[in-house]
């Protein structure tokens, strides 16, 4: 079987950190992720609930280390693909508008 050649424009790079996901045209309420993968383009998050597929989201991640927020990334983007995940959750992957870019820290 040939093997297909990987088309993603940007190297993927694996990390577990809290997050937030939030309809910019729909419903205010933020939903509570976790991401799995990040890259300059896009992220993949681990969500409790299915998220609109081609919805417009702002995605907030908060970067810690030993239990510390150190820095806080955010960045808008399109959902490209939500699917269910072995754990029940659903896997989301969103590609960005821009690099996800440093925010002050929330309170």
């Amino acid at each position: 079987m040939e093997q297909q050649p990987d088309r993603r424009k940007h190297r993927r790079f694996v990390l577990q950190q809290t997050a937030t996901v939030q309809s910019v045209n729909g419903p205010t309420s933020e939903v509570a992720a976790i991401t799995e993968n990040v890259s300059l383009g896009g992220v993949l998050l681990s969500v409790d609930a299915a998220i609109a597929h081609q919805s417009e989201v702002k995605v907030h991640i908060r970067l810690q280390r030993n239990g510390l927020q150190d820095v806080s990334l955010q960045a808008l983007g399109t959902v490209l693909r939500v699917d269910p995940s072995a754990s029940g959750k659903h896997l989301v992957a969103i590609e960005l508008e821009r690099p996800l870019s440093a925010t002050q820290p929330r309170d």
